[in-house]
């Protein structure tokens, strides 16, 4: 009988720890935004701003990116930011803008640092919000809405 115990007793608390690293597993996976490709996964696309001398377009040592979906503060250019897994050294990026219905042709962007970044002068739309669509070789990402009030 005393056998009969310990015997339950191992096998109880084997399925506790196979329990326990199962979910530690899972707890590491994360969802992607969209996978487009085996070698190309979006892991996020958001709206942000970026300080003075920060942006992507200033050349900086360091982009800094404040995810938001305002652009209401002076001194911050506006943008976005799409974290991917990738070992591409160059992805096709398309996007289309609600003041500019126009979707643009295309650009090859290099990630920085598994981003790639963008930004635009906030003042030059003059509509009180606004939509970007984003295009990661031709696959449509999630639709960003910005506010500017």
């Amino acid at each position: 009988m005393k056998l009969k115990t310990e015997c339950w007793q191992l096998g109880f608390l084997c399925g506790l720890v196979f329990s326990a690293s199962s979910l530690s597993v899972g707890a590491e996976e994360k969802e992607h935004l969209k996978v487009i490709a085996p070698d190309l996964i979006v892991e996020s696309f958001e709206g942000g701003k970026f300080p003075k001398h920060h942006a992507p377009s200033d050349k900086p040592k360091k982009v800094i990116f404040i995810p938001t979906k305002e652009s209401k503060d002076p001194g911050f250019t506006y943008g976005y930011r799409i974290k991917l897994k990738t070992t591409r050294k160059e992805v096709n990026v398309k996007e289309q803008f609600e003041a500019f219905p126009a979707k643009s042709v295309g650009r090859m962007e290099k990630p920085i640092d598994g981003c790639i970044y963008r930004d635009w002068e906030d003042e030059a739309l003059t509509v009180p919000n606004y939509w970007v669509k984003v295009w990661l070789e031709d696959v449509e990402l999630p639709t960003l809405h910005v506010s500017r009030k």
